[in-house]
């Protein structure tokens, strides 16, 4: 079986998954947005850990073999997608997003772009092959728009073969155990110990509702809007100023660096998108004229800004 998953992260974490033991492995914990005091971030990380250590202790292998697990990882919430997602336009995309030095340390990124991008075409070359072979494919999926539209193009690429499609759609909260639940946005925030948890909630899409994708994402290609974002389980095409309203909602009184700014939107309002296309915004912003640059820094997300 072919497993489908749309993030490196994601991919990395479906390998870990397939072999889980339960013993050592190497984690880790990120914190968004800029905690009120001390206390309230040791108190934030020693409950991120507790839930992790929990999480570990119910976690059972996923099964199945890595070379199996292919990341397509082509955001296609993001840009044009009228054009063939292997062509030109999307490549340029993906290497201005993995290009950009947000933090000023960055060396040259040409070498780790290429890799990105041919492993990118590889997967998806792989996967339409055995497909077309007639292995049954396996998509895990999300109400994130990279996701949801990872979903809706896959299943339009394999409108013409003859293999079983099924998908796990990653639920908003899922029980853990007799006491807890597990929130998330994406696969990339599921530990690998939990994948299997989820097993049970895979449904194979039959053909009438495959055929019904396929016509969905035909609407959005001819429609080419520059974004996509996910909206009671649907898509829809929007401007590339939607995220707007989100990123004015926490812009502070006051000086502060863009890098805060950035993980206020993300850690408050779960969008299911990454920090660069924020971060594009909020350039966009400043060019603008509608915030002021106070202090400049050698990355764009330790630069000062505020309120023109």
């Amino acid at each position: 079986m072919v497993e489908v998953v749309f993030s490196n992260s994601e991919k990395g974490a479906m390998r870990c998954a397939q072999r889980f033991s339960g013993i050592g492995g190497a984690s880790a914990i990120g914190v968004i947005g800029q905690p009120e005091s001390g206390q309230d971030y040791d108190a934030a990380l020693s409950e991120a850990k507790r839930r992790l250590e929990q999480e570990w202790k119910r976690g059972k292998p996923l099964g199945g073999r890595s070379e199996d697990v292919t990341g397509l990882s082509f955001a296609l919430d993001i840009g044009g997608i009228a054009s063939p997602v292997t062509g030109a336009s999307r490549r340029e995309l993906i290497a201005r997003m993995l290009g950009a030095d947000p933090w000023g340390k960055r060396t040259d990124m040409e070498e780790s772009v290429g890799r990105y991008w041919d492993d990118c075409v590889a997967d998806l070359n792989k996967l339409t092959a055995r497909a077309k072979d007639g292995e049954p494919v396996r998509i895990w999926y999300s109400d994130a728009p990279y996701s949801l539209c990872g979903f809706y193009g896959t299943v339009d690429r394999l409108k013409n073969c003859a293999c079983r499609i099924s998908a796990v759609r990653l639920p908003g909260c899922m029980p853990i155990g007799e006491r807890e639940t597990r929130s998330a946005v994406s696969w990339g925030e599921i530990s690998p110990g939990a994948f299997a948890h989820y097993l049970p909630l895979e449904c194979e899409i039959p053909d009438p509702v495959r055929r019904w994708i396929s016509m969905e994402w035909d609407t959005q290609k001819r429609e080419n809007a520059p974004l996509r974002i996910a909206l009671n389980g649907k898509l829809h095409g929007v401007g590339m100023d939607f995220y707007d309203p989100f990123i004015r909602k926490e812009i502070p009184e006051g000086a502060f660096k863009v890098g805060r700014l950035i993980g206020l939107v993300l850690g408050k309002h779960q969008l299911g998108i990454g920090d660069w296309l924020i971060a594009q915004r909020i350039l966009n912003m400043v060019e603008s004229g509608e915030l002021a640059v106070i202090e400049r820094d050698s990355g764009f997300y330790g630069t000062t800004l505020k309120k023109a």
